[in-house]
């Protein structure tokens, strides 16, 4: 299959940070760092001790499949969090970030210091199983977390809570799907949550996703934090199709986005915020044999920037040919009278946005249309600008603005032999709140290209 590539790079902060940590007999130590992957404890045996303690119940018995546990992972005196999900009666998915490098080695880190603690749901009991083995791995090449997210684990005993088909459809536009997570608690363990998130494609920090089989895929409306990773969206049929990964701030690093004005940059801030970004990971691109479930598609491996052949800045040549397009079609559906004088387009600098034009006078039609009047005369004017926004589906999205000019031309002094005086120019808009003044030594018109429209 033939896809595009659009692809933007960003660098985000894994979900599998803990809040404080566990067992009220053994209060731990609160890492300085909220992008720090594990609890802190006095001793290894504190932290063992936590782990053992380790409960989860459920926000609400309709947010509380028998399915979801936390993954707990302990390396010496640090505790770590994740959110898991059972794929058949042995076997759970969640992040490859979960076992986090600073923890040891990851099949040893598995067999002996990580287990999944279920909350009790329904007929099913509360129980805690180790994990036997690491079956699944994905690689984490670098921090940006720009590509597949997963690991695979099996555990040491089988358990008869359910488990979730493996779905290889992909994620489509617009498709909703529930996301059940936990979050760490205060003081240690956590709750299992449920809610909704829905597929993004084309967004401005991952372009490329826009078709099913793209490996990583944008979320909004889930308020995912730090201990969800791992945590599995499922479709209606109950079919896991993605696992979370990462959730992004946008003001923890504004430039990865293309270089906008401050206040545009600030008003893409505050809408980010509002929408609740998440990462997935494609269930469709797990590189594991589930149980009916297919192979992983061939288009999952992640691309670079570079690679998709995409610019990370916005393209100004095409949005300065949408500005003068539209100057162009205003000025022949609205003409200016241009009895006094002759009119240039020029940079507009009293606006903080970069692409913005005026149609401002420029020269005297000539000195005779003067004879009969004072030193002062109004003349026509308006400005456009390009204003860059991110819509609800974080899409870049530009408009053309514009907005009409009050301009006045005041003589001071009289027109000499060579045709030239000095001037004086007002302008002010209803838009902008305030005026400008300008001055210069005009002359009469002399033709093309002296106060000529574009």
């Amino acid at each position: 299959m033939t896809r595009s590539h659009r692809m933007r790079k960003i660098a985000l902060t894994a979900l599998a940070i803990p809040l404080f940590a566990a067992c009220s007999n053994h209060s731990p130590t609160k890492t300085p760092s909220h992008t720090s992957p594990f609890y802190e404890y006095e001793s290894s045996l504190s932290a063992q001790s936590a782990a053992d303690g380790w409960q989860v119940a459920c926000s609400s018995p309709e947010a509380c499949p028998s399915t979801v546990g936390q993954l707990v992972v302990t390396a010496g005196s640090r505790v770590g969090v994740c959110t898991a999900t059972l794929v058949a009666n042995d076997v759970v998915v969640t992040n490859s970030h979960c076992f986090p490098d600073g923890f040891g080695a990851p099949e040893p880190l598995c067999s002996s210091n990580a287990r999944i603690v279920f909350p009790a749901s329904g007929a099913h009991p509360a129980e805690s199983i180790e994990c036997a083995a690491v079956l699944k791995k994905s690689d984490l090449i670098n921090d940006a977390f720009d590509q597949p997210d997963y690991m695979v684990l099996k555990l040491k005993r089988a358990t008869d809570r359910g488990a979730h088909p493996v779905s290889r459809e992909g994620m489509r536009e617009g498709e909703k799907l529930k996301i059940h997570k936990i979050d760490p608690l205060p003081r240690g363990g956590g709750t299992l949550t449920g809610e909704t998130c829905e597929v993004l494609y084309g967004t401005v920090i991952r372009p490329q996703a826009d078709e099913p089989e793209n490996p990583i895929h944008v979320t909004k409306g889930c308020n995912v934090i730090s201990g969800n990773s791992g945590s599995a969206l499922t479709d209606e049929r109950g079919r896991i199709r993605g696992l979370m990964f990462a959730s992004k701030n946008l003001e923890d690093e504004p430039g990865r986005l293309p270089t906008l004005p401050s206040a545009e940059q600030k008003k893409i801030t505050e809408i980010y915020r509002r929408l609740k970004i998440g990462l997935v990971t494609n269930a469709s691109c797990i590189a594991h044999d589930f149980h009916g479930a297919g192979a992983t598609h061939p288009d999952c491996d992640a691309m670079t920037l570079e690679e998709a052949g995409l610019s990370s800045s916005v393209d100004r040549e095409r949005l300065a040919k949408a500005l003068r397009d539209q100057i162009t079609a205003d000025l022949q559906a609205h003409p200016f009278d241009e009895t006094l004088f002759g009119y240039d387009v020029v940079k507009d600098s009293s606006t903080p946005a970069s692409d913005a034009l005026r149609i401002a006078p420029a020269c005297f039609k000539s000195a005779e249309a003067w004879q009969n009047r004072r030193k002062e005369a109004s003349a026509a004017g308006r400005r456009w600008w390009i204003e860059i926004d991110i819509d609800d589906r974080l899409r870049l999205a530009f408009h053309v603005k514009s907005a009409e000019l009050r301009t006045s031309v005041h003589l001071q002094g009289k027109f000499k032999r060579n045709g030239e005086t000095p001037v004086s120019i007002m302008t002010s808009s209803d838009e902008s709140g305030g005026f400008s003044v300008e001055h210069a030594d005009w002359t009469v018109c002399k033709g093309p290209g002296d106060g000529d429209r574009p």
